[in-house]
């Protein structure tokens, strides 16, 4: 299937290619060269060398934590004179955390679910909503955040079991949540203000409701025509094209390799984004998937440039370095990385521990 999409300002194609020869996984993607992942053999060694890890938030991640909190008090106090500036001023300036991610993303991730989950507290919000909507009519921004509540709200319903696990009732919840967030949506995609969460948060609907692929690429084309690095939407979509929700085998890994050829992104640095979000997905990404571990170099390099200060970055490198048998970029991280323990990469201490003895013996 070839899909096009493009948007005004820039020429953006998307050649997703035939679904045939894509459904033979597992060994036939084996590499020789790539190590198989540590997820036993743990010895008393290693778990004593664990325990004198130290638990270390990346300055970026802490920056990024106050700046969630203190917009989210903002809301609470109902301050949306404030917000809506905030917003303006980051979309405008596009300023990014010192990890790379958008500080707009972040702006409206705190919106996302209140902090108890309560349902007085859900109540609260969605009254906030109506009051920032009637003290600003026309604002995309308190649409945008109301729809990623929504979302969350509908899922907090679904909740995370397997389909055939969840129950009619909760099914039925989840989809009528998600089409008053549709409606929602709708009416910001026609203010003449746009933001690209807007349709981040989109394909967050679209996601649950399984819509065809041509929209999930508009979706796309509409994000990139404000600004062709907002790599998040992109990153997403590869999360949307796993087996498990709306793709077949190999769709999401033709998908990281097509971002290299969108003008003015981010190329090798966005595929790298990508790997990074599915390696979750699987216990060996370079194993289990065509996952490229030469072009997630080529982008981890890139993020270390652009991001020096970023110790997720840096565990990140070491970690994938390690999945794809180079021991020797994987061993420089290490070293760099010492004694601390990045909680957002690695699982637990003794995990890193593991991946480093690999990278040193070459042995699990």
């Amino acid at each position: 299937m070839r899909i096009a999409a493009f948007i005004i300002s820039f020429t953006i194609v998307f050649l997703l290619t035939s679904r045939g020869g894509r459904q033979l996984i597992g060994s036939f993607f084996q590499k020789d060269s790539v190590a198989p992942v540590p997820t036993r053999n743990i010895d008393e060694a290693e778990k004593i060398a664990a325990r004198e890890m130290v638990k270390t938030l990346d300055d970026a991640q802490k920056e990024i934590d106050i700046f969630s909190q203190r917009v989210r008090r903002t809301f609470e106090d109902r301050r949306f004179a404030v917000l809506e500036k905030v917003a303006g001023e980051l979309r405008d300036s596009k300023e990014l955390f010192q990890d790379g991610s958008w500080k707009l993303k972040v702006f409206h991730d705190a919106f996302d679910k209140p902090p108890t989950g309560t349902t007085r507290q859900w109540q609260q919000d969605f009254a906030a909503y109506g009051a920032w909507k009637q003290e600003f009519p026309d604002s995309v921004t308190a649409r945008t955040a109301q729809i990623g509540t929504i979302v969350s709200w509908a899922w907090d319903a679904r909740g995370t079991k397997y389909a055939n696990e969840t129950s009619t009732n909760a099914f039925a919840i989840f989809h009528e949540r998600l089409k008053s967030a549709l409606v929602i949506f709708e009416e910001a995609r026609a203010l003449p203000e746009k933001d690209p969460c807007l349709q981040l948060a989109g394909m967050r609907i679209a996601l649950g409701q399984a819509w065809d692929a041509k929209y999930f690429d508009l979706l796309i084309s509409e994000a990139l025509a404000f600004d062709p690095t907002f790599y998040h939407i992109l990153v997403l979509r590869s999360y949307s094209l796993l087996p498990r929700w709306h793709g077949a085998p190999g769709d999401w890994e033709d998908f990281a390799e097509e971002t290299n050829e969108i003008l003015g992104g981010l190329g090798s640095e966005t595929y790298a984004r990508i790997i990074i979000a599915r390696a979750q997905d699987y216990t060996s990404i370079f194993v289990s998937t065509r996952a490229s571990w030469p072009e997630t170099r080529k982008g981890l390099m890139i993020l270390r440039d652009k991001y020096p200060d970023s110790f997720e970055i840096l565990s990140y490198t070491a970690k994938l370095a390690t999945l794809g048998n180079d021991r020797k970029l994987a061993n420089e991280c290490f070293e760099k990385i010492g004694n601390r323990h990045c909680s957002t990469v690695w699982k637990n201490p003794e995990h890193l521990v593991h991946y480093r003895t690999y990278a040193q013996t070459g042995k699990w």
